[in-house]
């Protein structure tokens, strides 16, 4: 660091330059914030180990994924095919289920849709033991 000398009434006083101390610091912080790595758990829990028997399991497991989507409008649907009644929709989810218990159901919701009818849905898988679900969410 360099040092400059101001000349006050015949003392001189060293003044020391901190910017570019100050511009490494941040410098360091934004490099440590960008490179550590984000803790993906919050919970301390025992997570599987994906070896290649586990995946092959888990891939034997679900042979299926099918896509619930649910509109903020009133509409539902499977797939790509659109209802505008939830008792049909309902009834096209445990056909799909009877036909293979493995299935795999993956819940896209619009985020403007109402919590009550989100939890009526779901409360409707729990209650005919449909328990492989996932809820797509924005990262």
């Amino acid at each position: 660091m360099r040092k400059r000398f101001l000349k006050r009434k015949d003392k001189f006083a060293a003044i020391m330059d901190l910017t570019p101390m100050i511009d490494i610091v941040f410098i360091l912080i934004v490099f440590l914030i960008l490179t550590a790595n984000v803790a993906q758990n919050i919970f301390d829990l025992e997570l599987p180990k994906a070896d290649e028997a586990y995946k092959n399991e888990q891939t034997s497991k679900a042979s299926k994924e099918e896509k619930l989507t649910l509109f903020a409008n009133g509409k539902f649907a499977v797939g790509e095919t659109v209802y505008s009644s939830i008792s049909l929709f309902k009834q096209v989810i445990l056909d799909s289920y009877k036909q293979d218990a493995n299935i795999r159901f993956l819940i896209i919701a619009e985020s403007t849709l109402q919590v009550e009818t989100l939890m009526e849905f779901l409360t409707f898988l729990k209650a005919n033991n449909i328990t492989q679900i996932d809820i797509l969410l924005k990262k």
